[in-house]
C-alpha cells in the first residue's frame, strides 16, 4: 500500500494524506493513464487558447521535421515554433 501511495504522490504531486479513503489501487496503471489524459485535456483547454491569444502569428516553420515518439503516450519529441 505504501508503494502505491508513493506512486500516486509522484504522479499527482499531492501528499498521500490528501487522497480520499476510497482510492482504488487495482488496475493502477489504468487510473494513472486516465488521470494523465484528463490533465492534458484540461491544460489544452486553458493553456493553448492563452498561448494562441498571446502569439497569434505563432508558426511551425518545418512541420515535416517534427518527430513523434511513443506508443501509449505518443507525442512530439520537440516542437520548435517561431513567435512573431
Amino acid at each position: 500500500m505504501d508503494y502505491s501511495l508513493a506512486r500516486l504522490a509522484h504522479y499527482t504531486a499531492t501528499d498521500p494524506d490528501h487522497f480520499q479513503n476510497h482510492v482504488l489501487f487495482t488496475n493502477y496503471q489504468f487510473y494513472v493513464s486516465e488521470f494523465e489524459a484528463f490533465a492534458r485535456r484540461m491544460l489544452a483547454d486553458i493553456m493553448l487558447p492563452m498561448l494562441y491569444d498571446r502569439f497569434p502569428d505563432m508558426a511551425l516553420p518545418e512541420p515535416e521535421k517534427v518527430q513523434f515518439w511513443g506508443f501509449g503516450f505518443r507525442g512530439p519529441l520537440s516542437l520548435p515554433v517561431t513567435l512573431n
